[in-house]
């Protein structure tokens, strides 16, 4: 399935999700949008940012270092976004 993402620039959202009612989907794309908007706003996309992603892609286990750092990232911007 498609999920949604961002470049930092723009939001890019499924053209639809899967189940529930038309208020939950609703929902589901406002809190989409909304996390994807505080990407952009606390700096998921800086270079720096970059540069440890870059840094964890060589490490042996890589895809479990990248999970571990954009769950806590992600936490990070959830967490920023409710404190504003």
């Amino acid at each position: 399935g498609q999920h949604p993402t961002s470049d930092g620039r723009t939001i890019y959202l499924p053209p639809y999700w899967g189940g529930g009612t038309a208020a939950e989907n609703f929902r589901q794309y406002k809190l989409a949008a909304a996390h994807h908007a505080g990407c952009a706003a606390f700096g998921t996309f800086s270079p720096e940012l970059r540069e440890i992603l870059d840094l964890l892609q060589r490490l042996p286990a890589a895809y479990l270092a990248l999970d571990v750092f954009l769950t806590l990232e992600a936490g990070r911007v959830d967490l920023g976004a409710l404190a504003m």
